[in-house]
Parts: structure tokens; C-alpha cells; sequence
């Protein structure tokens, strides 16, 4: 049996870099692509309001090979990677820090009148 019911939801958008100075130059750009998602986000039927949170959350993560470069880019970054400190890379060739901005877009979305495509 399918039911639909009004409830809402977010979107994730991550952003990864690793150097400090190309965040800081295309973080605008970012802002920017971000509100172009909302406005056309508004253009869904069964969505009632996008709400953006354009500051974003940063984090710095602390790699030890490429492979895990590729994850966290990916937003897969496991324990190791969350609790390893710049002092756990230092001296180790290969290593170096990732800079990560989390952003969300929240929504409300509500389905028309019988159309249960969006299930929750």
C-alpha cells in the first residue's frame, strides 16, 4: 500500500578542496551555483519551499593517500579519517589536508492530490 503525506527533507551539497586558497576563491562561485539550484528547485510542482543555509559547515580532513582524498571528496570520510589530526600526516609523503564545506537546502515538499510519486 502506498501513502502520501506532506513532510519535508533536506539536500546535501559538498564541496571538497585541497588547497585552503582555492575554497576561499571558488566559495563564492559555490554560493552562487547553490542559490541558481533553489531558484530552479522552486520550479517543482510537489515542492512548496527551498531554504537555503548558504554558509555552509567546513571541516578539514587529514589524508594519507589519494584513495582517501577520492573518498572524502566522495563524503565518504570513515573514523580513521574523522579523528586523525595534522599531526598524525606531518612528515609523510603523499599526505596533506582536505578542506570540505557542507551546505544544505531544506525543503518542504507536499504531493499533489493523487500522485504518490514521493514517498517518505
Amino acid at each position: 500500500m502506498q501513502t502520501c503525506r506532506r513532510n519535508g527533507g533536506f539536500l546535501l551539497n559538498r564541496f571538497s578542496f585541497q588547497l585552503l586558497t582555492t575554497r576561499s576563491i571558488r566559495g563564492g562561485t559555490v554560493e552562487s551555483r547553490l542559490r541558481q539550484l533553489v531558484m530552479k528547485l522552486e520550479y517543482v510542482d510537489s515542492l512548496i519551499l527551498a531554504h537555503p543555509f548558504i554558509k555552509g559547515f567546513d571541516q578539514i580532513s587529514y589524508c594519507l593517500s589519494e584513495d582517501e582524498v577520492r573518498a572524502v571528496a566522495q563524503g565518504e570520510i570513515s573514523d580513521a579519517i574523522a579523528n586523525r589530526k595534522k599531526e598524525d600526516i606531518e612528515g609523510k609523503e603523499g599526505a596533506g589536508p582536505v578542506y570540505s564545506s557542507t551546505f544544505y537546502i531544506g525543503l518542504a515538499i507536499e504531493p499533489k492530490p493523487g500522485n504518490c510519486s514521493v514517498l517518505f
